[in-house]
């Protein structure tokens, strides 16, 4: 093989590199999965109950994004809904959201998709699986420190109206007492709160009330939740 020939060779390949190399690009001009943003979550099964709320962490990794980071939820459950605008400013790499389920909210499991987008790099997604499940039955009960009491003519006596909470039962509970003719029963609170859990009941009785047994009704009610009564029994001597 000549000189020429060699030289000849030699270009050739030179331009054989030339057009790979114009193909694939520079390094800066990556894209695919060097440059999505990834997109991690706390948990791959969430369950929320119908009328309830629960959170979900969702974590990222920006690859070529600098700016802020939009978050979008993909085939929610009918009845299940996250706020209209989620943003992952500059400066985070992470954003709780919280997923809102009405009180008639589709029941059961649904693959949903958490969407990661910005200027800069390939949107990011992950998917979770959400579980709706039936309400949870508001529940209380009312108790008292003395069921019983015995009380003269013309005299009184108290007992502590209190109130037991079931999961999750929030609500403020109003309360009432009803009494037989002769009688008195006052409530020193109205209702019970979070921070008034005891109401002082005050029975008096009449001094023409007939010697016996009566019934004192302490009633509860709440929005939500069955109503409740505690029954105190008082005899009259």
């Amino acid at each position: 093989m000549n000189i020429l020939a060699i030289r000849r060779g030699v270009a050739a390949l030179g331009a054989v590199a030339c057009l790979t190399l114009a193909a694939c690009g520079s390094d800066d001009d990556v894209t695919g999965t060097d440059n999505t943003i990834g997109v991690s979550l706390t948990a791959s099964s969430v369950t929320v109950a119908q009328g309830a709320t629960a959170t979900l962490t969702v974590n990222v990794t920006r690859g070529n994004a600098t700016g802020p980071l939009t978050v979008t939820f993909e085939n929610l459950p009918t009845g299940v809904s996250v706020p209209a605008v989620i943003t992952i400013p500059a400066t985070q790499t992470s954003a709780v959201i919280t997923m809102t389920a009405t009180s008639t909210a589709l029941i059961g499991a649904k693959t949903v998709t958490v969407r990661v987008s910005g200027t800069g790099a390939n949107a990011g997604t992950k998917t979770f699986t959400l579980n709706v499940g039936t309400a949870t039955a508001a529940t209380f009960t009312l108790s008292a420190t003395a069921p019983t009491l015995t009380i003269a003519h013309g005299a009184s006596a108290t007992t502590t109206i209190g109130i037991v909470r079931g999961s999750g039962f929030t609500s403020d509970v109003a309360l009432s007492a009803t009494a037989p003719a002769g009688i008195t029963a006052t409530l020193s609170q109205p209702s019970l709160t979070s921070t008034i859990t005891t109401s002082v009941l005050t029975i008096t009785v009449g001094a023409a009330v007939t010697p016996g047994t009566y019934t004192i009704n302490v009633l509860g009610t709440a929005t939500g939740a069955t109503a409740q009564t505690q029954t105190i029994t008082v005899t009259v001597t």
